[in-house]
């Protein structure tokens, strides 16, 4: 199947997913059997975990065996397919990366949660790795299954609790990126099969640079405050010039610190707008924009949606 190829009517989502702030991640298990599942794709992220059966997973850049134990996570608006499945049962988890990514900073220094899990979010540079797919022993599935269940229990409540559904996320993505961090060394060239010409290799990312990582927490700093960035003030505490951070930061993130400062701007906005009696005008003056127009400009320009359509898309309880 050529999904780079497809028209865009077949692109469509088999899941009925409804994501709001009483329930920003959700986990539906799903019995494909001998079905295929035409290429689609999301505006969240998701993880899938095969439990039983085989397929094979298709997107516009490779094809990929799934066997039982297999993991996969794909990134918004990355196109996948399912085919030749026989037996195939999967759970999948989907996530509002602005709500996971509210605690950037305290998840961080998680090597490979970062690299699975945020980076793609935060990075268009990072969009270039192909859909990591790695495979979890018997004991590591049995251990994500326990979080699942518990992910799902807690969302079968009437009102499922904000934290506990974070804790079982955290917990969840932990247990996967401790699978995949074995997966790369044990096996790094299966771990990176099957790519296409425009993707990079995947494998452990590199630890960032000091100078990167303060100017990241610099950033988170001053979205949490509403207040502009410095660059120069970050690049001073290491002899070096705002210049030259500025290009490394851009290496290393494939944005410059000005565009990143303005992204998480967004996702804090988002973010803030999922809470509950949130108003625009107030997230605006909060993160240091000049007014509620020109958050509604930069907002729509990045999520593709106004503020208030996004509050009516997965905030509850308005009026």
């Amino acid at each position: 199947m050529n999904v780079s190829g497809m028209d865009p009517e077949y692109r469509v989502s088999q899941e009925h997913v409804r994501l709001s702030s009483a329930r920003p991640v959700v986990s539906s298990r799903v019995t494909v059997g001998r079905r295929n599942v035409y290429p689609h794709d999301h505006d969240y992220f998701e993880i899938f975990i095969v439990h039983a059966g085989t397929g094979t997973h298709v997107t516009a850049d490779y094809r990929r065996e799934l066997l039982s134990g297999t993991v996969g996570c794909t990134a918004p608006g990355e196109v996948h397919a399912l085919e030749a499945c026989a037996g195939l049962t999967v759970t999948n988890v989907y996530y509002l990366s602005e709500w996971l990514l509210s605690g950037v900073a305290d998840l961080w220094d998680q090597e490979h949660v970062r690299a699975l899990f945020l980076e793609p979010a935060l990075f268009p540079a990072a969009r270039a790795r192909p859909v990591p797919h790695f495979s979890l022993s018997t004991a590591e599935l049995a251990a994500v299954e326990r979080e699942l269940a518990d992910l799902s229990a807690e969302n079968a409540r009437a009102a499922p609790s904000i934290l506990l559904l974070r804790s079982i996320l955290m917990k969840l993505l932990v247990h996967l990126a401790r699978a995949y961090e074995r997966a790369i060394a044990g096996d790094a060239s299966d771990t990176n099969a099957d790519i296409g010409p425009n993707r990079q290799r995947a494998g452990s990312p590199g630890r960032r640079r000091d100078e990167v990582w303060a100017l990241l927490v610099a950033v988170e700093h001053a979205v949490a405050r509403g207040e502009p960035l410095s660059v120069a003030q970050v690049a001073s505490r290491y002899s070096i010039s705002a210049d030259h951070l500025s290009r490394v930061f851009h290496d290393a993130t494939g944005l410059s610190p000005r565009d990143y400062h303005g992204h998480r701007r967004i996702m804090a906005a988002a973010s803030r707008l999922l809470a509950p009696g949130a108003r625009v005008t107030d997230v605006a003056i909060e993160l240091g924009f000049a007014d509620t127009a020109h958050l509604s400009r930069r907002f729509r320009e990045a999520l593709g949606v106004s503020p208030r359509d996004y509050r009516r898309r997965y905030a509850v309880g308005l009026d």
